[in-house]
């Protein structure tokens, strides 16, 4: 079965205008509100949600390498690219242009390896009850681990299968599996500096945060075509080495 990453399809229905609003829940999750989740962030594209994001410091934002390209890897242009934070609903929070961004070297396009990107942001964050960065995890979180999603992905699908996307911040629970069973899921390999979780997260979610204990333990990365597949997320453990090097380079 194939994995997709997960903002691609979102991308292409959003510039054709389809996208259709909606207060339904992000499937199987429910409303929570951004005190509860304050390092999460909208990624947008020309004013437009395409993707989250997790704030690691007042200038730093970790999110999905997929989520910087057209999908033909093409990247945007940087002065397209803004970050919307301390907000529940999804066209709301305040903004901040993003000065410089990159991905990881060894991502592939339309493959979940590696799947991760930082962001520099144009000005400082001003920390507050809605505003806050989230460690990184320090171990690889155990299969049975419970963690947590949020976003403001697809919550469903309308008849005509087109999607159906919450205004306001969604929330989900899932228990972290063994990569073998992601594996088995979808007859491929699934790199070891992945996690497998279920249910799925769904399109929009891209570059979101999963955590465990409070801490960042994943950057949402794929899920199956329509949300019924258990996800892959990138591991921040694995790649934990490299982010540092990144916000080292981004912050120079």
């Amino acid at each position: 079965m194939l994995i997709i990453c997960l903002l691609l399809l979102a991308a292409n229905f959003l510039f054709a205008g389809v996208l259709p609003a909606s207060e339904n829940h992000i499937i199987g999750g429910r409303r929570i509100e951004i005190k509860e989740a304050p390092w999460q962030v909208s990624l947008r594209l020309d004013g437009n949600h395409i993707c989250s994001g997790s704030i690691y410091s007042k200038r730093i934002i970790i999110t999905a390498a997929h989520c910087l390209n057209f999908g033909n890897g093409t990247e945007y242009r940087i002065d397209h690219l803004s970050v919307g934070v301390g907000s529940t609903a999804r066209s709301n929070g305040t903004v901040f242009k993003v000065q410089a961004k990159m991905s990881h070297p060894k991502f592939e396009n339309g493959s979940p390896p590696n799947d991760i990107a930082l962001l520099r942001l144009e000005k400082p964050l001003m920390m507050s009850d809605s505003v806050q960065p989230i460690p990184l995890v320090k171990k690889v979180p155990a299969a049975g681990s419970i963690a947590t999603a949020t976003g403001w992905g697809v919550a469903g699908f309308h008849t005509d299968m087109s999607f159906i996307v919450p205004e306001y911040l969604q929330g989900i629970s899932l228990e972290v599996l063994s990569l073998e069973y992601c594996e088995n899921y979808y007859e491929d390999p699934v790199a070891k500096s992945s996690i497998c979780a279920k249910p799925g997260i769904c399109d929009g979610d891209s570059g979101g945060p999963l955590v465990v204990d409070l801490e960042l333990a994943g950057v949402v990365a794929a899920s199956s075509d329509y949300c019924d597949g258990p996800s892959i997320s990138s591991s921040v453990f694995y790649l934990k080495d490299w982010i540092l090097e990144a916000v080292n380079a981004l912050d120079q």
